[in-house]
């Protein structure tokens, strides 16, 4: 076995960092073991709990190892051209954000109603993530469509997602985590997804002298925005048989032989606070070696029997994160003719 169980973290705060790391000096250096070094040579995923790396009692981390046969270029070319690093079977809608009208197909089908009369009727609790100015607006929205048949409904909760959405787009882009309305679960209650985040993006300070650039923005963002490229998108995934809206960032910092990915979700309906994914490509031999590190936030875990399924939860975690890592390996491995690199 590896000597820590958090391979990207410590792959980044290893003294071996540079832009001309292999994933073989990682390797090396996490002390990987021989079993270990073959079976991710034969193909199999390394999936790791990342217990020390997590922030708070709300959070739960993974992380995993994988090889896939491609040159660093390949995998560029598929990651540019990816929607998210959602699994698809996940994913029902998304669109790049680039101006206000690119929230314009955001909403609730008929079919999605008992959804749509959930956000219409919220209130505060766990069920949905919204502040305390949502409800009210909600409420607002929820009474002028109280005579409206399920169609009408519909298209009244799809308006209020879509001016939740937006808000909280614009706050994001002006004052990054600080910009973050609170989930107020309570009267006295309030669950603050921008301070957790921070937590999140703080685990990664050990890079910080390798790549400051990135960090920093990771950290402060919209200050030093212009380290990395960035995509902002809307998401419409199904969360438990439920359809769910979420707000992402995805930053890229890309060197000769480095390739590094954070997609940040700051704004989810219901079941998770927020989700962090960075993903690093090295380079392995002929082929390419990926490091995918995970943190999501959710109240279930914060409470007494929360904490009494911590262990079940790490375990779902790390089957989420080889689920990722597999389908991102498929379809790195079998891209489509249009994914080639030029």
């Amino acid at each position: 076995m590896r000597a820590s169980s958090c391979a990207l973290f410590l792959l980044i705060a290893s003294p071996l960092v540079a832009d001309t790391l292999t994933g073989e000096e990682v390797l090396d250096g996490l002390n990987v073991s021989e079993s270990d070094r073959r079976a991710l040579e034969s193909g199999e995923i390394l999936a790791y709990d990342g217990e020390e790396y997590e922030g708070n009692d709300r959070d739960l981390s993974a992380d995993a190892l994988v090889l896939v046969d491609r040159s660093l270029d390949e995998v560029v070319a598929h990651v540019r051209d990816v929607d998210s690093i959602i699994p698809q079977k996940y994913l029902v809608d998304n669109a790049d954000i680039e101006t206000l009208e690119d929230f314009a197909t955001v909403g609730y089908t008929v079919d999605e109603i008992e959804e749509a009369d959930k956000l219409l009727n919220a209130k505060r609790s766990k069920d949905l993530n919204l502040s305390d100015g949502e409800i009210a607006m909600l409420a607002q929205a929820r009474a002028s469509a109280r005579d409206l048949d399920d169609a009408g409904r519909a298209a009244a909760a799809s308006d209020a997602i879509r001016k939740i959405l937006i808000a909280r787009y614009q706050s994001y882009l002006e004052s990054g985590l600080n910009g973050i309305p609170e989930y107020q679960r309570s009267k006295k209650k309030a669950i603050n997804v921008g301070e957790d985040l921070a937590l999140t993006t703080e685990t990664f300070e050990p890079f910080e002298p390798d790549f400051p650039e990135y960090y920093r923005t990771m950290r402060n963002f919209p200050d030093g925005m212009d380290c990395c490229e960035h995509v902002f998108r809307w998401l419409k995934v199904n969360f438990r048989k439920r359809p769910a809206f979420a707000l992402s960032h995805t930053f890229f910092r890309k060197t000769d032989d480095m390739l590094i990915i954070t997609e940040r979700h700051y704004y989810v309906t219901h079941t998770i606070n927020s989700v962090q994914v960075t993903v690093s490509w090295l380079p392995y031999d002929e082929n390419t070696y990926m490091g995918l590190a995970v943190s999501a936030s959710t109240d279930i875990l914060d409470s007494v029997m929360g904490r009494a399924l911590r262990p079940l939860g790490r375990n779902k975690a790390r089957e989420m994160v080889s689920d990722v890592l597999g389908v991102m390996r498929t379809e790195v491995q079998e891209p489509d003719e249009d994914l080639a690199p030029d």
